[in-house]
């Protein structure tokens, strides 16, 4: 079965912080959504998958 979501509405800004919303977890990878105040951003770091990503800017 396949549900769609709307990633929007999934994760809510929060004033200067990252926030990190994991919304699929399988034994081969995860999805993680993030919403990023201004000024923010990840540190360097590993993980054991590949990693993609895209942006939506609101």
């Amino acid at each position: 079965m396949t549900q769609s979501q709307d990633i929007v509405q999934a994760i809510q800004y929060q004033n200067g912080s990252v926030v990190s919303k994991e919304i699929v977890s399988k034994p081969m990878g995860t999805v993680t959504l993030f919403a990023f105040d201004k000024g923010q951003g990840l540190s360097e770091h590993s993980a054991p998958y590949k990693a993609f990503a895209t942006g939506y800017g609101g």
